[in-house]
């Protein structure tokens, strides 16, 4: 194994960077020994769980450009908040690769008024499942999240270099002031206050109202436009404890512009007018599918058919983004990439998940509909999470029960 075969180590989402790794396992045993003899026996009591030590450091995100993508003080409160949010979670580990079901002991993090931006940090992980033993594979999530900060780049180059507005066509500049207004309209309807923090809600209201007071000199500066887009999908990956909540806020901007209202295009400026609404639209709609892309790589799918339904979305919108064949070339090649990524990842995790079906009950609970299929009403209550009840002693209908 080569440094650069390494993988960038993350912990239910959130990323940090690891210098040392160590792991502690073995066998639970006691020793017996025996008065007056030199005999002693070690009685086997079962797998050891496994602890996973790591050392490294929390540091800003950058791009290949070596352009800060994401503050350190915004990617120190989303580990932070990761690892304080309790219950199993999925980390990647540098040398393991994609461990399931770790849970996040302790952790101690040093910052240094002489190192600002780049402090240690020291986290302990153990197993929680039956046998210890966490299963490695493959990872792609640091190809999916490289392949993010491409599509980042790209359309942050769309955007500076096609983006603009004649000070001699009337109407334009009030258009697309309008239009950067609907933007932050669609990210605020997006966002969902009720399920984020206190603190991170306060931050990104800032930048919110940051990128509001300065419409009208971004409409102005395409470069500055281009990184401020760019910059608030940034602070809405860590908004969310879960990548679940984070992938539905940025679903929701998937139909960004279609509500737009079409005129005719039969002057110089309205034709100016309608390609930069397209842009917007198209660059919207595609750094929404890439951060998308990326949390779904982070999601704990409970079966293969919420797996399915996942990519279905997905790919739905990204066949809307190809049809429409007005996204930058650039753009969509780096979607491409990162939805092939994504394509592999899925199908890799279908074959660990367990498949259901949908049975048609008479009122009973789930752990009666547990012992009449499994012969054990211990799984009761997987039947009640996988179909999101919120009682158990009282379910009908159709009921989505593990076939294996």
């Amino acid at each position: 194994m080569e440094p650069q075969d390494l993988l960038p180590a993350s912990y239910k989402g959130a990323l940090f960077f690891v210098s040392t790794a160590a792991i502690d396992g073995g066998r639970k045993d006691a020793k017996k020994e025996f008065v007056d003899s030199d005999l002693q026996v070690i009685e086997d009591l079962g797998l050891r769980q496994r602890v996973f030590a790591l050392t490294g450091t929390v540091a800003p995100r950058r791009d290949a450009a070596g352009l800060v993508i994401q503050s350190y003080q915004d990617v120190r409160d989303g580990l932070l908040r990761a690892l304080e949010s309790g219950g199993p979670g999925i980390l990647i580990h540098p040398f393991l690769g994609r461990l399931e079901q770790i849970v996040a002991r302790t952790y101690s993090l040093r910052e240094s008024t002489t190192q600002l931006g780049d402090s240690p940090i020291d986290i302990t992980f153990e197993v929680s499942n039956s046998d210890g033993l966490p299963q490695a594979e493959e990872d792609v999530l640091g190809s999916v999240l490289a392949a993010q900060d491409s599509v980042s780049t790209a359309v942050g180059a769309d955007v500076a270099d096609r983006f603009s507005v004649t000070a001699a066509f009337t109407g334009n500049f009030r258009d697309a002031l309008d239009k950067l207004d609907s933007f932050v309209g669609a990210v605020q309807s997006a966002t969902q206050p009720a399920a984020i923090e206190a603190s991170e809600l306060d931050e990104f209201s800032r930048e919110v109202a940051d990128f509001s007071e300065t419409i009208a000199s971004l409409v102005s500066s395409p470069q500055d436009l281009s990184d401020s887009v760019v910059g608030l999908f940034n602070t809405m990956d860590g908004l969310y404890a879960t990548p679940e909540a984070t992938l539905g806020a940025f679903e929701r901007l998937f139909d960004y512009g279609e509500d737009d209202l079409p005129f005719t295009q039969d002057t110089a400026g309205r034709i100016e007018r309608q390609r930069n609404r397209s842009l917007l639209n198209d660059d919207v709609q595609s750094l929404a599918l890439s951060h998308a892309y990326a949390q779904a790589s982070q999601v704990d799918f409970t079966t293969e058919e919420a797996i399915d339904e996942a990519a279905g979305r997905l790919e739905d919108q990204y066949q809307r983004i190809e049809d429409r064949g007005t996204t930058d070339a650039a753009v969509l090649e780096e979607l491409r990439q990162q939805r092939v990524t994504v394509a592999g990842f899925f199908d890799a995790q279908k074959d660990l998940k367990p498949k259901t079906i949908t049975v048609r009950t008479s009122p009973t609970s789930t752990r009666l509909l547990a012992y009449r299929y499994y012969g054990s009403s211990e799984l009761g209550d997987v039947i009640g999470e996988l179909n999101g009840f919120q009682q158990s002693a009282y379910v009908e209908g159709d009921v989505l029960i593990l076939t294996e």
